[in-house]
């Protein structure tokens, strides 16, 4: 469990450093879980979806990815709408 902990916290760190420079005003939300064999998926939950945020969305991935000591970070799941629900760990919510 505590392990798990850290883990969580290893990876929020990642997934912030990551995110720096690579959102703007559609992104709603950005969670990540762990799946399968301790992978990571991430969710991106937008207002819209152009391509500026898919840029954004693979630069973010290509730096969380390079953050990692294995090839275990899947493909971003995004989603468009404020009707989805973030993953378990929440490491970006746009304020309301």
């Amino acid at each position: 469990m505590k392990n798990r902990i850290i883990e969580t916290k290893y990876q929020t760190s990642n997934l912030c450093d990551a995110l720096l420079r690579n959102i703007n005003d559609n992104f709603i939300s950005v969670s990540f879980d762990f799946v399968d064999d301790n992978d990571i998926l991430v969710k991106v939950i937008l207002a819209k979806q152009t391509e500026v945020e898919d840029n954004y969305i693979d630069d973010m991935s290509a730096e969380f990815a390079a953050s990692q000591q294995r090839d275990c970070v899947r493909k971003v799941q995004v989603e468009v709408g404020k009707h989805h629900l973030p993953l378990q760990n929440l490491v970006y919510q746009k304020a309301k």
